[in-house]
C-alpha cells in the first residue's frame, strides 16, 4: 500500500488504482471512502455482520491489487456476486436458535440469500405407570439459574396414585445442583418411608449420563450427587431420562416451592398443591403430551 511504502522512506507518486477520480491511496481510502469501497458499504449496510465484513474488505483487497498489477479487475457485480456467495456459504452452516425478523428475513431474501429450516415433528409422549413397583419422577426449578431454587417429586404406583410427594425450598442455586439434590431427598424420602423404588426419572440428560459414566457434572453439586450415587448403588434402582412433558407433576411441585419459598411433603393427591392436582390427574388418566422434535 502507497501510505506504508511512504512511511519506509520510498518516496513515490500515490495514485488508488481503482478510482476514477485521482486520490491518494491509504488505508481509509482503499477500504473505506473509495470510489468502490463506497459502493460495496452501501451495498451492505444491513449486512453488518463478521462474515460480511470480512468478505467485502478481501474483495476490495483483491480487486486493488488485480488493477495494479494485472491491469484487469472484475466488474462491480462480480465483487457482488462473489460478496453474496460467501456470506451465503458462511449463511447456510449456521444453526439459528431463534426465528428470523420480517426485517432480517426481508433483508437474507433481498440479497438473494437462502436458509434451511428444519422442521420440527410433534409427537405424543405421556407418564407411563409402572406395572408392579414404585416409581419416582424428580426435578428441580432455578429462577434465573441462579437464583431462587426448589425441587418436587412424587412416587406413584401402578394405578398413578401418589404415594409420597415433596417440594423443598433451596435458596440461592443452579438448575444442574438443584436436580441432583431433588434426586438426593426423593431417594432420601423414599428410604426413610419404606417405599421400594425399582426406577427413577430425570428430564435432566446431564444428570442422568452423569450417574452412567461415574462422573460427577459440577463441583456445586459433588455431595448430594455421591449421597445420591451411593442410594441408587445400595437399592439398585435404574435413573432413566424422560422427556419434561412426562415430567409435569414434579415440575409444578419444583416451581410451587420456588414461589412460596418454603418446604411440604405430601402423602396424596387430594394433599398437593391446587397447581399440581391437574398435571397430576391428566397422567394418571394417561392423557398425552404433544412435544415438538
Amino acid at each position: 500500500m502507497d501510505d506504508r511504502v511512504s512511511a519506509c522512506g520510498i518516496h513515490i507518486v500515490s495514485k488508488c488504482s481503482y478510482c476514477i477520480t485521482p486520490a491518494t491511496e491509504d488505508m481509509d481510502h482503499l477500504f473505506l471512502s473509495g470510489e468502490i469501497a463506497s459502493l460495496l458499504w452501501r451495498w451492505a449496510r444491513p449486512l453488518i455482520w463478521n462474515s460480511a465484513v470480512g468478505s467485502l474488505l478481501w474483495e476490495i483487497w483483491k480487486y486493488r491489487c488485480a488493477k495494479r498489477h494485472d491491469s484487469k479487475a472484475k466488474s462491480l457485480n462480480g465483487i457482488l456476486s462473489d460478496i453474496k456467495f460467501a456470506i451465503n456459504t458462511a449463511v447456510q452452516g449456521i444453526n439459528f436458535k431463534r426465528s428470523y425478523s420480517r426485517i432480517q428475513l426481508r433483508t437474507l431474501l433481498h440479497y438473494g440469500f437462502t436458509s434451511t429450516v428444519k422442521m420440527k415433528k410433534p409427537k405424543l409422549v405421556r407418564w407411563t405407570p409402572p406395572q408392579t413397583s414404585l416409581y419416582l419422577n424428580v426435578d428441580g426449578a432455578s429462577k434465573g439459574n441462579p437464583g431462587f431454587s426448589g425441587g418436587g417429586g412424587c412416587i406413584r404406583d401402578s394405578k398413578g396414585c401418589i404415594r409420597l410427594g415433596f417440594a423443598f425450598f433451596y435458596g440461592q442455586g443452579d438448575s444442574l445442583t438443584v436436580e441432583t439434590r431433588a434426586l438426593y431427598d426423593g431417594l432420601r424420602l423414599a428410604d426413610q418411608h419404606g417405599f421400594h423404588i425399582s426406577n427413577v426419572f430425570s428430564d435432566s440428560l446431564v444428570l442422568v449420563q452423569s450417574f452412567k459414566t461415574n462422573r460427577c457434572p459440577s463441583w456445586k453439586c459433588i455431595w448430594w450427587w455421591r449421597e445420591a450415587s451411593s442410594l441408587l448403588r445400595e437399592s439398585s434402582v435404574q435413573l432413566h431420562y424422560v422427556y419434561k412433558e412426562t415430567n409435569r407433576v414434579v415440575d409444578t411441585l419444583a416451581v410451587y416451592a420456588c414461589n412460596i419459598h418454603g418446604s411440604s411433603v405430601f402423602h396424596s393427591l387430594s394433599s398437593l398443591p391446587s397447581v399440581c392436582k391437574g398435571p397430576a390427574a391428566l397422567d394418571k388418566a394417561g392423557l398425552p403430551s404433544v412435544r415438538l422434535l
